[in-house]
């Protein structure tokens, strides 16, 4: 009986934790990035940020064109993720033959739509080592401090994505 109510307790603390109002799942939002050379990329964001591939999706002209996304040219994306985390965003990097060039941009503003992305890391010192490591430039001054605990440090990915680490000192 004791088991029973732990576990009823469990269920009912879990379920009042939702709100039923919201019409998301669970408030990820995956990401879908057009990439200019994908060994490159798949090399930054694996080797660089420590994301694991998932799996390669295929798509064809027809997907393309009825799901809107390319108006019938084929493509595929390569799904990452950061491992042992129990809920994490997808990162798809899209490999696709028709694609403008934004990497030569200097700030978020120069064009339009998604720029740079945060993440929220234990520490940025195992990133710096590996970006100086494999002669990735810093953006402005950083690293620098942003709080008396936190440190930030902001870089560019290899398509011009700006990205921000924050972690602990």
């Amino acid at each position: 009986m004791r088991i029973f109510t732990i576990f009823l307790f469990i269920i009912l603390c879990t379920t009042s934790c939702i709100n039923p109002k919201s019409e998301v799942k669970d408030g990820i939002i995956n990401i879908g990035v057009v990439v200019k050379d994908i060994d490159e990329s798949l090399y930054f964001y694996k080797e660089i940020l420590g994301m694991k591939e998932k799996y390669i999706a295929n798509f064809d002209e027809e997907y393309g064109y009825k799901a809107g996304l390319t108006g019938g040219i084929p493509f595929k994306f390569h799904k990452l993720e950061f491992e042992g985390l129990l809920k994490t965003t997808d990162w798809k990097l899209i490999e696709i033959d028709a694609f403008p060039d934004t990497s030569q941009t200097q700030y978020i503003q120069e064009v339009l739509g998604m720029r740079y992305i945060t993440l929220r890391v234990k520490s940025i010192s195992p990133f710096v080592e590996r970006l100086k490591k494999n002669n990735i430039s810093f953006c402005g001054e950083t690293p620098i401090d942003i709080s008396e605990n936190l440190n930030l440090v902001s870089f560019r990915d290899p398509n011009g994505i700006f990205i921000e680490l924050i972690g602990d000192k």
